[in-house]
């Protein structure tokens, strides 16, 4: 009778452990769903889903705190607004697909031309921004500039079409001539609009 008892009493004792392994399994892959589910969340709300690189809400965010980190070091940065020249033409010409594929080769030319520490951005339909921190050197940044709108001019060329895709860039610079974001922002937007009226695919400095 009593071995009885202890096998009833170790197998009640060996569902409860398991039943109890299970849940917490159970638990644990919950927890990791609901984890993938927020990094899905986060990169839905802060990534361009056509680019892969980060979007207009992301680079509001990023630029807040990197005037905050400036304004702490005494340090500068610039802020580069970039429009491609044609594009909306091409668009309509060629269609949606073929835009997108423009859109993506072109974002892929901004990335490679900047440095790792620097922080571009997808910031409307053909429009991208990128912060340069640490620096307002204008000779590095000219050169900064002119090696964006060379790599987006000779990556867009591989994308069908009869149309000349080149890029219009406007630079404000911090603290120089603002300390907030919409105005920073607006001022290379400005910027930006010059160059396309010297006659496009070229730089402007606010």
């Amino acid at each position: 009778m009593l071995n009885l008892i202890e096998a009833a009493t170790f197998l009640s004792l060996l569902v409860s452990t398991l039943y109890l392994y299970w849940q917490l399994r159970r638990t644990r892959l919950n927890l990791q769903e609901q984890q993938q589910q927020s990094e899905q969340l986060n990169h839905l709300a802060y990534y361009d889903e056509l680019t892969q690189i980060p979007n207009q809400t992301y680079f509001k965010k990023h630029l807040q705190h990197v005037i905050a980190r400036t304004e702490r070091s005494k340090n500068e940065f610039a802020l580069f607004y970039i429009d491609l020249d044609n594009f909306k033409p091409f668009n309509d010409e060629y269609g949606h697909r073929m835009g997108d594929q423009v859109l993506k080769v072109a974002a892929e030319a901004v990335v490679q031309s900047l440095r790792e520490v620097d922080f571009p951005a997808r910031f409307s339909s053909d429009e991208f921004v990128a912060v340069l921190e640490g620096t307002s050197d204008r000779d590095l940044l000219e050169r900064v500039a002119q090696r964006l709108i060379d790599n987006i001019y000779r990556a867009t060329q591989g994308v069908d079409g009869d149309y000349e895709i080149s890029a219009s860039i406007g630079i404000s610079l911090y603290p120089q001539q603002s300390e907030s974001v919409n105005e920073l922002i607006d001022i290379a937007d400005h910027a930006m609009y010059s160059a396309k009226q010297r006659g496009k695919s070229g730089y402007v400095f606010a």
